[in-house]
């Protein structure tokens, strides 16, 4: 009988070879050697400059930690299989060298997402919507029509933060992940052959989360065709299109509209007016009904001409409206238990119960060590799950 040579290891790979794919990879990232030895709980960073040149073979369980931190699988570093292609990732606030490594880590969940998703037989409900839009010619008026056709697709009603993650993650698959983040990031995103990803900023609170989903959701929604346009005309000194800065800016107009449709808002606040005024104490409730940020609300009122931009500027600097908005908004904090939602966590547990996947390799795809993974409630093992023929 015939053996298939698939996954048959014909030739062992060289320490040169393997030294060699570590350094490419670590400088891929950004990352010195001390970094990597760090993270992968090696004593010294000679020890990794020794394995990149070949003159020392990397232990099994060293190849494993270190491919762990360079986000890649131990057999791409043995040269096994190929890299996965590389996909542009986009970030809120412009990309910056140090984010190269967030976005290999943010590319591995994504992938690791998708394939519970295959393992559990649960693909979206849907593909996500991916709509013609041409950043050098879009205008505020088609950037909110563009929001306006959103929020009706997604059904999201009158108060649409209230749904738009859970109806992403259900309806779309549109994988997100929410851990804090360094410096001024405020997410990034990425639609690729996983799906759609976006990262979040857990170290913002709830509201400001949301307005950042809405306006990784503008990219997402027009991905090919900003990818289409992403290699033609001048660039910026980040090497990003001219036009870039102005495509944030159409983002933000786009989580704006999204959020705060302007006849629930009107209604809203002049339900709340008196003598034709307005409390800062309303104005925080209102703001956190639709669980946005107190500035989104007053510079939607403010382009939906119902307040003088003078006057926002003004109530922004006022101590009496932050000691408010603290106030109001206090209930709404809810800090991040996890980086995984909790849809990941149920198809880890579910690929588990099925006996597609260990304990190993559950500890693996959510980060943590067999030790931690005992504490979660996973059910037992039972095989393939029962079924009903339905008429």
């Amino acid at each position: 009988m015939a053996v298939s040579s698939t996954n048959v290891l014909t030739h062992m790979p060289t320490p040169a070879a393997i030294g060699r794919a570590i350094r490419e990879r670590r400088e891929e990232l950004g990352l010195t050697q001390s970094r990597v030895a760090a993270l992968a709980e090696i004593p010294a960073a000679q020890t990794i400059s020794e394995i990149e040149k070949g003159r020392r073979e990397v232990k099994a369980h060293e190849l494993v930690r270190i491919a762990g931190v360079l986000h890649t699988n131990v057999d791409v570093l043995l040269g096994l299989r190929p890299a996965p292609k590389h996909a542009r990732v986009l970030w809120r606030r412009g990309t910056q060298p140090e984010d190269r490594t967030r976005e290999a880590q943010l590319l591995e969940r994504a992938r690791r997402y998708a394939q519970l998703e295959e393992w559990c037989g649960e693909p979206p409900a849907q593909p996500l919507p991916n709509v013609q839009f041409d950043p050098a010619v879009a205008s505020w008026i088609s950037v909110a029509a563009l929001a306006d056709q959103m929020r009706r697709l997604f059904d999201l009603g009158s108060i649409p933060a209230a749904a738009l993650q859970r109806t992403l993650e259900e309806s779309y698959g549109v994988k997100i992940f929410v851990e804090p983040l360094e410096g001024n990031q405020a997410g990034a995103c990425v639609r690729f052959e996983f799906g759609a990803a976006v990262l979040l900023n857990g170290a913002d609170p709830p509201w400001r989360r949301n307005f950042s989903l809405a306006h990784e959701l503008f990219h997402l929604v027009t991905w090919d065709a900003i990818e289409t346009a992403w290699e033609k005309g001048p660039r910026n000194e980040a090497g990003e299109p001219a036009w870039y800065a102005q495509l944030e800016k159409f983002a933000n107009a786009f989580a704006s509209h999204i959020l705060l449709p302007a006849e629930s808002v009107i209604a809203r606040i002049k339900s709340q007016v008196q003598n034709g005024k307005i409390t800062f104490h309303k104005l925080a409730t209102v703001a956190r009904d639709f669980e946005v940020s107190i500035e989104a609300l007053l510079y939607r009122l403010c382009n939906l001409g119902q307040l003088e931009r003078t006057t926002v500027d003004a109530a922004l600097t006022s101590e009496e409206l932050r000691r408010v908005t603290r106030e109001v908004f206090r209930p709404l904090w809810r800090s991040v238990e996890h980086w995984y939602p909790e849809r990941f966590l149920k198809l880890a547990a579910r690929a588990y119960q099925r006996g597609v996947v260990g304990k190993s390799v559950l500890a693996k795809y959510l980060e943590m060590t067999y030790a931690e993974l005992e504490t979660f409630d996973l059910g037992e093992p039972h095989g393939s799950e029962a079924t009903l023929s339905i008429a």
